[in-house]
């Protein structure tokens, strides 16, 4: 009775370790699809065109993306070109294994300010995908013909002596006048 006991416990037991190595394996980050943006960064940019890319990472037996797009600034969606490419881990099909998506554009004719980008995965079962934060980047174009001329140290130096003769000759010829005025009393 005892044994019996101990080996029902002992069973119990194995069954409980079972579902947790598979709770566990579950939890393995390479089990869901990975979002990602490249380009833009968030920053500042001296163009008004600037390349998108965003990076989409799936497993093996995840439905196949079908779809990327982005919205620039609330608009419409816009579709990008996709890329794919596979990866096996130790060389064989496993778990880990992963197909990589890469969406690319260009964003041309931007304006001067802030914007904001929202990219989507569209998968083959329907499930949108979407980086949860977006990208907020900034352009600032200066016209060429309003960019201030560079100023170098000998520029600097330059303007500092001529202001100093300058501001010298006009003391010296107030000095001598007043003394010639003096002298002629």
């Amino acid at each position: 009775m005892r044994l019996r006991l101990m080996l029902t416990a002992l069973s119990l037991c194995l069954l409980v370790c079972c579902f947790t190595i598979v709770e566990v394996g579950d939890a393995n980050p390479y089990s869901y699809p990975s979002l990602w943006i490249e380009s833009p960064k968030n920053t500042v940019y001296n163009t008004t065109d600037v390349k998108i890319a965003f990076h989409t990472d799936t497993p093996i037996r995840y439905p196949e993306i079908v779809k990327m797009s982005y919205s620039l600034d609330g608009t419409a969606n816009t579709t990008l070109s996709i890329s794919k490419s596979q990866t096996f881990q130790f060389g064989s099909f496993s778990a880990s294994s992963r197909i990589s998506y890469v969406g690319t554009g260009l964003l041309t004719n931007l304006s001067n300010g802030t914007h904001s980008l929202d990219v989507y995965a569209l998968d083959s079962k329907g499930t949108t995908m979407t980086y949860p934060t977006g990208r907020t980047f900034q352009v600032n174009i200066t016209p060429k013909n309003e960019q201030p001329l560079p100023i170098s140290n000998i520029t600097i130096i330059l303007v500092i002596t001529i202001t100093a003769v300058t501001i010298s000759s006009v003391l010296i010829v107030t000095l001598l006048n007043r003394k010639m005025k003096r002298a002629n009393k």
